[in-house]
């Protein structure tokens, strides 16, 4: 789990720094406020899920793994089904590319981030703490 949740955390951040960096070099002044807007919007999103990811990693040694695991699942699905349609959709007047009918799973996409944030606060709310034993020499 945490070596997978890892490279997928690593390859999710540097696409979003690589989308970050072709927006501002590439593709600034070419696309409109609104587009611009829609763009970062995305990014903003993908990089906030791709640092929950992160923490999950970190935090599965003390909640439930099998809540931490839907929360990763959810999260990676919202990436994929919210933020890449709407960077197609709002580089449409550069690319050519258009989600089309399928503009709808952005929408499922937001969703499955809210099902993840959901998933993440019920771990706190079935959170036991276990106390530790300290050796003292």
């Amino acid at each position: 789990m945490t070596k997978t949740y890892l490279i997928i955390a690593g390859i999710s951040g540097f696409i979003t720094v690589i989308f970050g960096t072709l927006i501002n070099y590439l593709l600034l002044g070419k696309l409109s406020p609104v587009q611009l807007a829609y763009f970062n919007a995305a990014l903003q999103m993908q990089m906030f899920h791709t640092l929950a990811i992160l923490a999950i990693v970190f935090f599965n040694r003390y909640v439930s793994r099998s809540l931490l695991n839907l929360a990763f699942y959810l999260f990676l699905s919202g990436i994929v089904l919210y933020s890449f349609p709407v960077y197609v959709n709002a580089t449409t007047s550069v690319t050519g590319l258009s989600m089309g009918g399928f503009s709808f799973l952005i929408s499922i996409g937001a969703l499955l981030f809210l099902a993840g944030w959901v998933a993440v606060f019920w771990s706190g709310v079935v959170y036991v703490h276990k106390k530790r034993s300290h050796k003292h020499d």
